[in-house]
C-alpha cells in the first residue's frame, strides 16, 4: 500500500488518514441512520468533534513518541534491546 496516495500543492495526502476520516464518516452515517427519531441523534456531532479531536492528538502524541524513541535509542541503555539469547547460541 502506497503511503502517500496523491499531493495537494506541497501537502501530502497519506493512506492512513484517508482511511480513518472515511472510516469516521461511514460510522457517522450509521450512526446517524440507527438514531433516527431518537434524543440521541442531536448528540452525535458531539461525539464526533471529540473523536476527530482524539484521532488527532493521538496520532501526534503516537508520532512524537516514536521520534523521541528514535533520538535516544543510542543515547539510553535501555533504548535497544537484543532479543537474541547470548546463552542459546
Amino acid at each position: 500500500m502506497k503511503v502517500i496516495l496523491f499531493m495537494i500543492g506541497d501537502y501530502p495526502v497519506r493512506a492512513y488518514g484517508t482511511i480513518i476520516a472515511i472510516a469516521i464518516l461511514l460510522s457517522l452515517g450509521v450512526a446517524l441512520y440507527l438514531a433516527r427519531g431518537s434524543e440521541y441523534r442531536k448528540h452525535l456531532w458531539d461525539v464526533v468533534f471529540y473523536v476527530i479531536l482524539g484521532a488527532i492528538v493521538g496520532a501526534r502524541c503516537f508520532s512524537r513518541e516514536r521520534t523521541i524513541r528514535g533520538i535516544f535509542s543510542n543515547r539510553l541503555p535501555f533504548g535497544r534491546v537484543d532479543y537474541r539469547s547470548k546463552e542459546g547460541s
